[in-house]
């Protein structure tokens, strides 16, 4: 059975560009979506693969069950312009500052945008429910009714807002949290900006406070 079952839909129209290229772009996107949501694991740290990991993750997953406000079902970075910088969490001694940093839980509702590439969340729990056995058709719907409307974009440069960038995985995330959230209870929380950086290699002082715990 192939890993991703679902066919990627298109609208009646021609599409402008080439069929072969945007299957190639939605490909490793449907490959996330639908991974994501057959975890094996009560409790799983889902990581982009092209993310370097610069220190101990296994306070994240501990952090499931012990936060301030209580047990959150899932867990995701906002936006990048959200963030401060990775090596804020590293003490001058060399010893983490903080083994699970600040989780914000967003009871009313998220007031911000996510970044999808680093996910915490139970499957046990309303996240995999209603959020991530839902997010691939969730995901497929939108990207079928922009074609359908001829509204759609490929080029993130290139974009006005009222054009949708049909790769894009959050924006059908953040909908599946937020009426989540609103309307069924789920416990979701802003992990740190920290844990999720963009464009920056491993800092040596995270590395070697790593290295100095080993």
């Amino acid at each position: 059975q192939p890993l991703v079952s679902s066919p990627i839909p298109f609208g009646a129209q021609d599409l402008a560009q080439d069929r072969a290229q945007i299957r190639d772009k939605f490909h490793y996107k449907l490959m996330k979506v639908h991974s994501a949501a057959r975890s094996p694991f009560v409790r799983t740290l889902f990581v982009d693969a092209d993310a370097q990991i610069c220190t101990d993750v296994l306070p994240l997953l501990a952090a499931l069950n012990r936060t301030a406000d209580g047990e959150f079902h899932l867990a995701a970075t906002g936006t990048f312009h959200h963030k401060e910088a990775f090596n804020h969490a590293i003490a001058p001694s060399g010893q983490a500052a903080d083994s699970i940093l600040p989780i914000e839980i967003a009871a009313n509702g998220l007031d911000r945008g996510i970044n999808s590439g680093v996910l915490l969340y139970n499957t046990n729990s309303l996240a995999q429910q209603l959020v991530m056995s839902k997010w691939e058709g969730a995901f497929l719907k939108r990207v079928a009714e922009a074609i359908d409307s001829g509204n759609w974009t490929m080029d993130n440069k290139d974009r006005s807002h009222s054009t949708t960038l049909i790769y894009k995985d959050q924006p059908s995330l953040l909908a599946l949290i937020n009426a989540s959230v609103l309307k069924h209870g789920l416990r979701f929380g802003f992990l740190d900006g920290r844990w999720n950086q963009r464009h920056s290699a491993c800092i040596p002082n995270a590395i070697n406070a790593t290295n100095a715990t080993n």
